[in-house]
């Protein structure tokens, strides 16, 4: 015996021989496994995942608590988790950078989860999370992540880029189904672009195509001399999607830096919606002029 134990006053205990108490910690484990499994596999982001991957997933995840009011993550905080969420619901907030608008938040339930962006780019987080009731997460560092998820990270970017579409008001503002989600992420594409590639030209036809920013920087000119800079995480072209095919842009887009985006062609939308003006309404940039 590694201690001493002595009874303080008269007692009834029940005693546990050896071999069933490994019986009862062996089954524990097997319930806390099953019930991790069970919940990944509810992520629509982990549905096609073999076994085997599941189980290299799970056993790299943590269980962690946040008590209800408690901030998860801060907008433009240093991103190191990815979480799924358990039980409870948080909220996300805050949502955007650069000059992108998104919608003002998202709630997030028991089998949804939060923090692939950073995983994935190293960036700072693109909104903040906040516990709406006592929250019980699974957590995956990014370490651990880049290590023993790796092969992973393609389903990764796929779910985040639906989640991503989403989040833009022309889609969620609509009244898609979700396969039509699913299949317009399915759509993207992933292009470079060279400092000085021009977008749009004022009083020039328009693409209608949607620009998703994944590294780079556009800027933007507008007729009234407004001046506004998109980086990673925003988006560009959902104000001209709903326009005809002569129309002339009123504003005037280059990259300003070599840059990768993820590319929706006005084609492919129509595809998969039928009918344009079944997108939601755009929301103009908020951000102030530059200053360089």
């Amino acid at each position: 015996r590694a201690v001493t134990c002595l009874a303080q006053e008269a007692s009834v205990l029940w005693k546990v021989g050896q071999k069933t108490f490994r019986c009862m910690m062996a089954l524990q484990t097997q319930e806390y496994e099953q019930d991790l499994r069970t919940v990944i596999q509810k992520v629509p982001l982990f549905e096609h995942l073999t076994q085997s991957e599941i189980t290299r997933f799970t056993d790299a995840l943590t269980l962690v608590a946040f008590p209800k009011g408690k901030r998860i993550l801060s907008h433009h905080q240093k991103g190191e988790f990815f979480y799924i969420i358990k039980e409870g619901t948080v909220r996300c907030h805050d949502i955007g950078l650069g000059g992108s608008m998104y919608i003002e938040s998202l709630l997030l339930n028991a089998g949804e989860w939060f923090g692939e962006r950073a995983l994935l780019t190293g960036e700072p987080r693109a909104a903040s999370v906040t516990a709406v009731t006592d929250v019980t997460c699974y957590c995956l560092d990014r370490k651990t992540f880049e290590s023993a998820i790796g092969s992973l990270q393609h389903i990764i970017e796929k779910g985040l880029n639906k989640k991503f579409l989403q989040t833009l008001p022309i889609f969620s503002n609509s009244d898609f189904d979700e396969h039509e989600i699913d299949e317009l992420a399915a759509l993207l594409s992933e292009q470079c672009f060279k400092k000085g590639k021009m977008i749009c030209e004022v009083e020039k036809p328009v693409s209608r195509d949607l620009w998703i920013i994944k590294e780079g920087k556009i800027v933007v000119t507008d007729k009234k001399g407004g001046i506004f800079a998109l980086e990673s995480g925003d988006y560009y072209g959902d104000k001209f999607i709903k326009d005809g095919p002569e129309c002339l842009s009123s504003q005037t887009a280059i990259f300003e830096e070599n840059s990768t985006c993820f590319v929706l062609t006005h084609s492919d939308i129509v595809d998969i919606i039928g009918d344009i003006s079944r997108l939601g309404k755009s929301i103009p940039f908020t951000t102030a002029q530059l200053n360089k």
